[in-house]
């Protein structure tokens, strides 16, 4: 299924969204990750269709897509209560830093790449776990560590880079996404074309809208 309005911008959060965003965010640990590749994928796909904001979003080269973290900056606004989690290229982490810190208060910002220290790691997530830090930016080498884990569910949730598969992608979804997170994700012809099968499997499957740009990938 096609929807063409599935690239625009969302609504700005409702004051209801604002008042229950921290009970939200402190929501009761998920089980922990079943024992095999299976289990694990049903768990994800579970509570992937429990997701209901999702839009992928067909976006090539750096300028666009920080053209577009811009302007989801500026929708959603994040803050103390609707903290926003951004993934991006190692290469980019820098940019969306210098591109946050113009948006927010820098102190409001903070990041987490290859080489971070484990004292910064450490500040970096005590910072968004008391609402210090509205926006987290994460390199996404990092996030395939298994011990990877920030403990904190996002309002909004940026995937700048696409995850290299779809099982990543339904993985980080369930570690850091609620079922009210607004999540992007931005889906590059040339880089992640390989996974516009998948994914629009996936995104069937979940009962998700299938933007008309990704089926142009794929009939491509």
């Amino acid at each position: 299924r096609a929807a063409a309005d599935a690239v625009r911008p969302l609504p700005e959060p409702s004051a209801e969204d604002s008042a229950d965003a921290e009970a939200r965010c402190f929501a009761p640990p998920r089980p922990p990750w079943a024992a095999t590749p299976a289990e694990r994928r049903k768990l994800a796909l579970e509570h992937f269709r429990t997701l209901e904001y999702h839009h992928v979003e067909v976006l090539e080269g750096q300028a666009a897509k920080m053209d577009r973290l811009q302007a989801l900056v500026k929708t959603y606004d994040p803050n103390q209560d609707r903290q926003m989690v951004v993934f991006v290229s190692e290469a980019d982490l820098q940019p969306a830093m210098d591109l946050a810190c113009r948006l927010v208060m820098p102190v409001d910002v903070d990041s987490l790449g290859p080489r971070t220290t484990t004292a910064k790691w450490r500040q970096a997530l005590e910072g968004f776990h008391t609402g210090n830090i509205f926006i987290l930016i994460v390199a996404s080498s990092v996030s395939s560590r298994r011990d990877f884990d920030i403990g904190r569910q996002a309002a909004s949730l940026i995937n700048v880079d696409f995850p290299d598969s779809v099982g990543s992608h339904l993985t980080r979804s369930y570690q850091l996404a609620s079922a009210t997170t607004r999540i992007h994700s931005f889906f590059s012809r040339s880089k992640d074309g390989e996974c516009a099968v998948k994914l629009m499997q996936i995104l069937e499957e979940a009962g998700h809208d299938i933007p008309a740009d990704l089926l142009e990938v794929w009939s491509a």
